[in-house]
């Protein structure tokens, strides 16, 4: 260790030391579980399920269908040609990739609408947090994922779910 880490280490000691006599305030918060705890993000959440509905039984329908064809082939497939087979096979890849790029894009969708909006919603959130901060005089927030474990009495998410309502 070198002589610049070791003054570090002692500097770091004395600051802690120093701030054990004064009493930090401090908080915690998850800040996503208050937002898709809060009235608005549940509207929010019904709007975009309500833009799905259609894509939701395309899938439903692909999901039919591809259960059909697999029970057809269990059936029928010892009966069939290699031609008839590889036919078979064709249209059932053929409705499974497009399952697959229905749902991937429905994914993609749903991730970017919840960014948006939970960046819509960060000025409210950092203006709740602040001002929970003022009245409570506190001196620190940690992100609830940050922690291990905490007090029930230091975590202010259900705090901010009320007050983004």
């Amino acid at each position: 260790m070198n002589i610049m880490q070791k003054l570090f280490l002692v500097c770091a000691f004395f600051s802690f030391a120093a701030m054990s006599h004064a009493e930090l305030k401090v908080a915690v918060v998850d800040i996503e579980m208050a937002v898709r705890q809060s009235s608005s993000w549940q509207a929010a959440e019904a709007r975009l399920a309500n833009k799905f509905k259609s894509e939701e039984a395309k899938v439903k329908r692909l999901q039919n269908e591809l259960k059909g064809l697999q029970q057809k082939f269990k059936s029928t497939g010892a009966n069939m040609n290699n031609k008839e087979k590889l036919e078979f096979e064709h249209q059932y890849k053929t409705k499974e990739l497009e399952l697959q790029e229905i749902v991937y894009k429905q994914q993609v969708a749903s991730q970017q609408e919840t960014q948006k909006y939970m960046q819509t919603m960060m000025p409210k959130i950092e203006e709740i947090i602040n001002t929970i901060v003022a009245q409570r005089k506190l001196d620190l927030i940690i992100a609830r994922q940050a922690v291990q474990y905490v007090n029930p009495s230091l975590d202010i998410t259900e705090e901010v779910t009320k007050r983004l309502k």
